[in-house]
């Protein structure tokens, strides 16, 4: 039929890589004709994983919410891999494997060249060539680009497959820390540095506060320290004590800083779930003081500085040595 692909086998790791991408992942499905066969398993699949992972949504939400990403990377790298080579090994030895895309002869020519034994014996002191570059897949892309890389490198230089995917873990870290504590106290900014010396002596200027979104705005009682919007014009956020309950219904709160006499209407009441973000339910002492200041931004640039200057010599001396050969 019109629709049905080459008789070609695969290059296993195109196919992968195109799996990551909805429109190009399409092909992929279609290339290794299992389209219809891997919509089923990926949706069975996530069914058993939601029946699966219920209980354990009812101990502990912000785990459950962490848990599926990674499973649904892990269970589309190896339904992918294990049709393509599957294709592959269907279409027999007769059949030359004819590789379809740039990747695999760019792997092979300059990444991991191949020694000639028979046809070519000045070829055989050529030394195991490997381009930097890549090192910028799990630099850039975490934990996808190190599995990509892996996948890429796992048969020509299993050692720099690994070094690549523990680069993309360990790159991935303070995305997954940062994740799992959005998760944690729902919210997408869950903390706050205080910028005045309203709540002193509580909180000082540029303590660092966790706020907790989950506690509903009905709960919140005299006593509590909450972060709500300016409720005049939403243009400002605020941290402050609840000192009275204005109405129950709906739900209004009148707060005050610690170190006020008074409260001011349209900035301190009135508070409603509509201004409400959070209860504060943690205090990080002057950590304020290293993320407002550009200490934070400099340790940052160098880190990134020095990783680009590495590859970037590294790089050069691939080149030197690539034209040397």
């Amino acid at each position: 039929m019109v629709w049905d692909p080459p008789k070609q086998k695969v290059d296993v790791t195109r196919m992968l890589i195109y799996s990551f991408i909805p429109i190009l992942g399409i092909y992929a499905a279609w290339r290794i004709q299992k389209f219809w066969l891997l919509l089923v398993l990926e949706f069975v699949m996530s069914i058993a994983v939601v029946v699966t992972l219920f209980p354990l949504g009812m101990i502990a939400p912000e785990l459950v919410s962490l848990i599926p990403f990674p499973l649904g990377i892990m269970i589309n790298i190896l339904l992918m891999i294990y049709f393509a080579e599957k294709y592959n090994d269907g279409l027999g030895d007769t059949l030359q494997k004819k590789p379809d895309d740039k990747i695999t002869n760019y792997i092979e020519n300059y990444s991991n060249p191949i020694h000639s034994t028979a046809s070519n014996t000045n070829n055989q002191n050529i030394p195991n060539i490997q381009n930097p570059i890549w090192y910028l897949l799990p630099l850039l892309l975490g934990i996808v680009g190190g599995i990509i890389a892996f996948m890429i490198f796992r048969n020509s230089d299993h050692e720099k497959a690994k070094r690549m995917l523990v680069i993309g873990i360990i790159t991935s870290i303070p995305f997954f820390a940062w994740t799992s504590i959005q998760i944690t106290y729902g919210s997408g900014n869950p903390i706050y540095v205080v910028a005045s010396e309203g709540m002193s002596p509580e909180l000082e200027m540029f303590d660092a506060v966790t706020v907790n979104s989950y506690v509903p705005f009905n709960e919140i009682d005299v006593e509590d320290i909450i972060v709500f919007n300016n409720p005049e014009d939403h243009n400002q956020v605020r941290i402050s004590r609840v000192v009275s309950v204005i109405d129950d219904n709906p739900w209004t709160v009148r707060t005050q800083g610690d170190a006020n006499l008074v409260s001011t209407p349209g900035v301190d009441f009135p508070i409603t779930e509509k201004e409400y973000i959070g209860k504060v339910v943690g205090l990080l002492p002057q950590m304020g003081q290293f993320i407002a200041t550009s200490t934070f931004y400099i340790i940052l640039l160098a880190y990134v500085a020095m990783v680009f200057s590495y590859i970037a010599i590294e790089y050069n001396s691939f080149r030197k040595t690539s034209r040397s050969k």
